[in-house]
């Protein structure tokens, strides 16, 4: 008897020490329920090559005993052995990640019970840590000839603790659903071990999977795939302008132009982004004489994590321009333009700078232009 209640006062502390851990976490605002991927390794973000995908089973193991208490903690029943197997839904991401339960059970019970799977999300709680919350689990207990049905009354009272060897530790209220003579509220406490995958642990994504939409939705149901055309010209009533990083003296501007180009690649999946490939451009209604050159060594596009937007950065881009009208400057580098997403979007550059070692010609030239996009249109960038 001592043995038993000294393994019921351990699987006790331990869950509690979790719950207290991940509520202390939620108190100090370090790590709000937000959206999760389930990572192969202990980092501050997780790469998407380095996160389980859809389809991953978890299979976990009941590692100590399971106790259901009433009242003031008084032992009501309690199994030696259990098993949850579950699938990955959605691998999560800029949301919670989900889950469906493929089976649950509890095995060697005072109390014969029995579970109905149901379904669960996991948001980062920290420090390699999930939140659980679990939708529609129930479980049926057989107490006195009566079959008493128990839901989750507080789901997320329920913690993934990443490892080697992650646990999964539940401490949570079920609440009597059935009426009758069944006993209105139970807790149960129990410790289970995630025997695969391993290692497992709960982080926040690195980068965001890119689809370029024809709607701003929060996943894409229309994209535009490699081959897409690309025509954006600068915004009427702009200029691209050319100024010294010191000053701002103005070394050239124009009043149109023009860039083409195509998609290389769609992204898609989890492809953080989109490959594509600039082959032109034009510049006129210039104060000095001046055009656009290079464009030859390709771009990519990536989202942010505001709604519909995120960066194109070009390679090798090249103005050659005939600064304050008498020097024949080149300026060129890798800049990266701001994509607002919209019916059309824009292309937005603002004081980003280009380099020069023509002779003569200040060394560094801020760039500042605004272009909008013919095609595709509209635009946004979103998740697949």
């Amino acid at each position: 008897m001592a043995d038993k209640e000294e393994v019921v006062k351990r699987i006790s502390l331990l869950a509690l020490a979790a719950l207290a851990s991940l509520a202390l976490t939620v108190a100090l605002g370090t790590a709000s329920a937000s959206a999760a991927v389930l990572c192969k390794s202990a980092t501050s973000t997780c790469a998407s090559g380095n996160s389980y995908g859809v389809g991953t089973k978890l299979s976990d193991s009941l590692k100590n005993h399971a106790i259901f208490t009433y009242n003031l903690g008084e032992v009501f029943s309690e199994c030696s052995g259990g098993s949850i197997s579950s699938e990955v839904t959605d691998a999560g991401g800029e949301r919670p990640l989900k889950a469906k339960n493929l089976s649950a059970s509890l095995t060697g019970c005072s109390r014969t019970t029995t579970f109905t799977p149901g379904s669960w999300e996991a948001s980062y709680s920290g420090s390699n840590n999930g939140k659980i919350t679990n939708f529609s689990t129930s479980l049926t207990m057989d107490i006195g000839g009566f079959k008493c049905l128990y839901q989750f009354e507080h789901p997320e009272t329920m913690e993934i603790k990443g490892g080697a060897s992650a646990l999964l530790y539940i401490n949570t209220e079920i609440v009597n659903k059935s009426g009758g003579s069944c006993i209105p509220k139970l807790r149960m406490i129990a410790e289970y071990k995630i025997n695969s995958p391993a290692p497992l642990y709960v982080e926040e994504r690195a980068g965001y999977p890119i689809a370029l939409c024809k709607a701003n939705e929060e996943h894409c149901s229309a994209s535009y795939g490699a081959g897409t055309s690309i025509s954006a010209s600068l915004k009427a009533g702009t200029s691209l302008v050319l100024a010294e990083p010191e000053g701002g003296s103005t070394l050239d501007s124009c009043q149109a132009g023009s860039l083409t180009g195509e998609t290389v690649t769609a992204g898609g999946g989890v492809s953080e982004e989109v490959a594509a490939q600039f082959s032109g451009g034009t510049l006129s209604k210039c104060e000095y004489a001046a055009t656009l050159e290079g464009l030859n060594e390709g771009a990519v596009i990536t989202r942010s994590e505001a709604a519909g937007s995120g960066t194109v950065k070009i390679y090798r881009f090249k103005i050659k321009a005939t600064a304050f009208g008498f020097l024949s400057c080149v300026y060129e580098g890798n800049p990266t333009f701001k994509l607002n997403g919209g019916a059309p979007a824009e292309l937005v550059a603002k004081n980003v700078v280009l380099t020069s070692s023509s002779f003569g010609c200040p060394s560094q030239a801020l760039l500042t232009a605004t272009y909008t996009l013919s095609a595709p249109n509209p635009l946004y960038l979103t998740a697949p």
